[in-house]
Formats: structure tokens, sequence, C-alpha cells
């Protein structure tokens, strides 16, 4: 009798186990969802950053070629450099000489200026290029023919060499061998953050008589 009882019980206790979970069961699956949930979180948080940061990569980079790439064409093709150097401790410029053809095809020497301005008020920096008149070669109208290269500019330099050493404004044209470029553009994502972008222009048209750059 006391073992049929035993074994009655036995069977009662298997069953009310299997209509449901225990709470030890219960809280263990809370902790594991949540433990699954914060991983997961975490992972999608991570794949959105990531995202984010090349897209704002893939911008900046875009940005940052088409710019170059248009100021070393104006700077390969120069044919004089007239002045150079700081407006301020905020603006650097260049104004130099190049040929370029008018609407009937007839060559004439523009005078051309590239000028850094740094931000101002809603402003970002801004490198602009300035041209003359195809029929005037005395200055470039800073006033009215000018327009934006690139914005987002925290910062432009150029540095001039002949050979190993500075060349500045009033030396021969043909001891110019080579002009240092960079360019610092604004980061979509991280507007306190830069990219930097550097190269190094030969001019092609200053009948260089030679000498090597560093």
């Amino acid at each position: 009798m006391g073992t049929l009882s035993w074994i009655n019980k036995h069977i009662r206790v298997c069953i009310s186990n299997k209509l449901g979970f225990t709470f030890l069961e219960l809280i263990a699956t809370m902790v594991l969802m949540a433990i699954l949930a914060g991983l997961f979180g975490s992972g999608l948080v991570a794949a959105v950053q990531g995202y984010d940061f090349s897209r704002a990569n893939a911008q900046v980079t875009q940005k940052g070629h088409l710019a170059m790439a248009r100021i070393v064409r104006e700077l390969t093709e120069l044919i004089d450099v007239r002045d150079t150097g700081p407006v301020s401790s905020d603006d650097v410029f260049v104004v130099y000489e190049r040929i370029q053809k008018d609407p009937g095809g007839i060559p004439h020497i523009r005078r051309m200026e590239l000028r850094f301005v740094e931000a101002s008020g809603n402003d970002t920096g801004a490198v602009y290029l300035y041209t003359s008149d195809p029929n005037q070669a005395d200055s470039a109208d800073t006033n009215q023919n000018g327009h934006i290269l690139v914005d987002g500019v925290t910062d432009f330099a150029l540095t001039f060499f002949r050979g190993a050493d500075p060349w500045l404004p009033g030396y021969d044209i043909r001891l110019l061998t080579a002009i240092l470029i960079r360019l610092d553009l604004q980061r979509p994502d991280a507007p306190t953050q830069s990219h930097s972008f550097t190269t190094l222009v030969h001019p092609r048209n200053t009948d260089n008589v030679g000498g090597g750059v560093y």
C-alpha cells in the first residue's frame, strides 16, 4: 500500500512539471532573452555606426578628390605666379596666370586666383576660384567672377619649392619646381574632425630649369 502511494505521488509530480515552467525556469528564460536582446542591440548599433562612417568616408573622399583634381589642373597649367601668401592669419591665396582659349578658339593669358576663406558665421570655410575676363590680364576679378571650388574646408595650404628650398614671388618662375597642396575637409559625420588630402604638383609650362624636391 505504501509503495502504491509513492508511485501515485511521483506520477502526479511528473505530470505537474510537464504542465508548465517552474518559477526558476521562467526567470532563467527571461535572463537569457535579455542577454540575447542586448547582444543583438549592440550589434545593430555597431552596424549602423559602421555604415554611417563608411558613407561619410565615401562622401568626403569623393569631394576631396574632385576638388584636388581641379586645383592640380589649375596649378599644373600656370605660366607665372604673380603673388602668394596669407591675406591674414586665416586666408591663403595664390594669383597666377595661365593660357586659356576664348569661345572663338583664340588663346589669351588669363589671371586666376585661388583663395581660401575661413568659416564665418553660418558659412563654412571654402576655396574660391576667381578668373579675369579673357581680354583682361591685369587682375583677377575677386568681386564678380569668383565661384566656390569646394566648401566645408577647415584648412588649405600651398607651399612653393625651388628644389628643396622655398620659392617666393619675385624669383624666376623657371626655378619653381613644385607646389605642395594640402586640403582639409570637414567630415559630414563629425563636424569637429577633418579629412586631409595632400599632393605635389609640378608646373609644366614654366620652362623649368630642373631641380628635385626634398
